[in-house]
């Protein structure tokens, strides 16, 4: 049994038709450079499948091209199959019924050669457990792909497995019909969605569960998407993490975001939040962030 959801959970899903990229809110495509003349860019996190990751072509930076689109950073939901742990990092080895790809995900200090010591919450992360990643796309020299994990977290409900691949097939449908076709849907930039698939749920499935609708990633401070708190602390996070290697603490977002109206309880559950999505990570401990982006 497969993460306790009966050793299947993704059935016979067909990546044939591909997709796999989000409009991010706000203006989500960037400019292209004239090598990429033609090419979109994405900067919000993408939802994809092993094959389409598989399948990118590289762009011309960092990014990597998934379905004629540039993107930063992917979501992916699949299950564990092996994990290979040492002090400094964990390499898994995830399926999701689409293809088989090497994770890695770094961790904080340590040498090689020492007893690995794995943080708790990392630990959960076992053989046979369903996960969410949000990572960025790595080649090798043979141009063979793996994913370097911002984030990687259990899943306990099995109707996100169902509702990652509806957000990867959904997100074909936007880049084919672009954003008009997505007004046509009723889905106006900037609107919730109700009821209908959120573009947060999409970028990155990591914002709770699949019935939960958030609020969309777009990484960038001009960003008007997100929520007022949420885009506050993003952009605090930005400007002042971006600058040191241990990103900005706890108390400078506090000393920032209050003169602004906002309370500590409204700042560190935006702070959570933006954690959950995969926008932000902890760095020298848990009250020091730095923004995904940088």
């Amino acid at each position: 049994m497969d993460g306790g959801f009966g050793g299947g959970g993704f059935g016979d899903y067909n990546t044939s038709n591909g997709g796999g990229f989000m409009t991010g809110e706000g203006g989500g495509f960037s400019s292209q450079s004239p090598a990429d003349a033609g090419i979109k860019r994405i900067s919000t996190v993408t939802p994809v499948c092993v094959k389409q990751v598989k399948d990118a072509q590289r762009g011309d930076d960092t990014s990597f091209i998934v379905n004629g689109v540039a993107v930063d950073k992917v979501a992916l939901v699949a299950v564990i199959r092996n994990v290979q742990q040492k002090a400094t990092r964990i390499s898994y080895n995830v399926e999701d019924h689409t293809g088989l790809i090497d994770v890695m995900q770094y961790l904080s200090g340590g040498d090689d050669e020492e007893e690995p010591q794995v943080p708790e919450e990392v630990a959960q992360n076992r053989e046979g457990r369903y996960v969410r990643i949000v990572a960025s796309i790595r080649a090798g020299e043979d141009d063979s792909k793996r994913l370097n994990a911002f984030l990687i977290t259990p899943i306990d409900d099995h109707n996100e497995l169902t509702y990652h691949f509806l957000n990867v097939v959904y997100a074909n449908l936007v880049s084919s019909h672009g954003i008009l076709g997505e007004r046509k849907l009723g889905l106006q930039a900037g609107q919730p969605r109700g009821s209908q698939p959120s573009q947060a749920g999409m970028a990155g499935q990591g914002m709770g569960t699949a019935t939960n609708g958030a609020t969309a990633f777009n990484n960038t401070p001009m960003d008007t998407g997100l929520p007022r708190n949420l885009q506050a602390v993003l952009n605090v996070i930005q400007t002042e993490g971006s600058a040191s290697e241990t990103g900005v603490g706890m108390s400078t977002i506090l000393d920032r975001l209050r003169p602004q109206g906002f309370n500590e309880p409204q700042i560190r559950s935006a702070v959570e939040e933006l954690l959950n999505e995969g926008q932000v990570y902890s760095t020298v401990d848990d009250d020091h962030f730095k923004s995904t982006d940088d």
